[in-house]
């Protein structure tokens, strides 16, 4: 299973064109909201998957576990509630759809405040007692709609209620790793490639990785991404709010970071082995805090961070020159 740090629903629709061929690979891409995702790189991916699939006996999937869009996941639930004859309930969700846009809209800084309004309240209390009806009525619902589509339907939810509660970074990596998690129970017989930043996957405390390593344990590991130099797409911020840029060129990193030392071996891409040099001997560079690339969807002033790549990542990829990411239509 290859899970991508997107919008669980809407990845789960373009896992119909992975397995089936249903649909068209791009408008499915565009679809999962977020430009990052909209490349050659990732339709080249979701193609050969379906190439393969149409042969292979063990099949691959392609799923998401972000949280951060609404939109299909409130069609999903009304759509399966209307086809359960639940009315009263699908009326009630409908109702949802202001509500949810609005928060969309909110900063994140924004909605500790917003939380406390008595319109947000009612809210979440309406989607906490669906939760528990949707569980008390499992019979009816599954007779109705069937084992899967039933369990399809709690995890739309689910994710409705991650995104209403999505007010702290944590709270999004938590949920992402719920989400995860929730993959790896449907289909306990497979492995699972989880593509993601760094800062998502990364073991510590706090973040998506923490989380799954917390359940998982040593069945999960991180291989970590970074790059010398080159340009990347990401937003800037302008008078006229973010614009996406490609031509953003990267800071040449500082002395004594991971990404200069790996360039003293002026190779194209290095892959360090972090947990079989640790079974060795111990080198300070990954016992020790050391200054690590650290770049996301928005241009910031700072492209590096301290981490210890002992206690945050299994492997490490270097490749020492990269290029910006081009739309698929391009």
């Amino acid at each position: 299973i290859f899970a991508i740090e997107s919008s669980m629903a809407e990845s789960y629709q373009l896992n119909n064109y992975v397995l089936e061929g249903k649909g068209d690979a791009k408008e499915l891409i565009r679809r999962m909201h977020y430009w990052t995702w909209r490349t050659p790189e990732v339709l080249d991916l979701v193609q050969w998957m379906m190439i393969y699939n149409k042969t292979a006996t063990n099949k691959v999937q392609f799923t998401g576990f972000d949280i951060q869009s609404y939109q299909l996941s409130l069609t999903t639930v009304i759509n399966y509630l209307q086809q359960a004859d639940f009315e009263q309930d699908m009326e009630l969700v409908q109702k949802w759809l202001p509500e949810l846009a609005h928060w969309k809209q909110i900063r994140l800084e924004d909605r500790e405040e917003f939380i406390k309004t008595k319109t947000y309240q009612l809210v979440l209390h309406q989607l906490n007692e669906l939760e528990k009806k949707i569980e008390t009525e499992q019979d009816s619902l599954e007779h109705s709609l069937g084992r899967t589509e039933y369990r399809w339907l709690q995890q739309n939810v689910v994710i409705l209620k991650q995104f209403y509660t999505y007010v702290t970074f944590i709270d999004r990596d938590k949920a992402m790793a719920d989400n995860l998690l929730w993959i790896k129970n449907s289909n306990p017989n497979s492995k699972i490639i989880i593509w993601a930043h760094n800062g998502h996957v990364a073991k510590m405390p706090g973040c998506m990785g923490g989380f799954i390593k917390s359940s998982l344990s040593d069945s999960y590991r991180v291989i970590a991404t970074t790059t010398y130099e080159g340009t990347y797409t990401a937003m800037k911020v302008s008078s006229n709010g973010f614009e996406l840029h490609r031509d953003n060129i990267l800071d040449i990193p500082p002395d004594g970071s991971f990404e200069a030392n790996i360039k003293t071996l002026e190779k194209q891409i290095v892959l360090v082995d972090i947990q079989n040099i640790v079974t060795k001997k111990q080198p300070l560079f990954l016992t020790e805090s050391i200054c690590l690339r650290s770049i996301g969807s928005v241009v910031s002033e700072s492209e590096f961070a301290d981490t210890c790549l002992l206690q945050d990542f299994d492997a490490i990829i270097d490749i020492e020159h990269t290029t910006a990411t081009q739309d698929m239509s391009d």
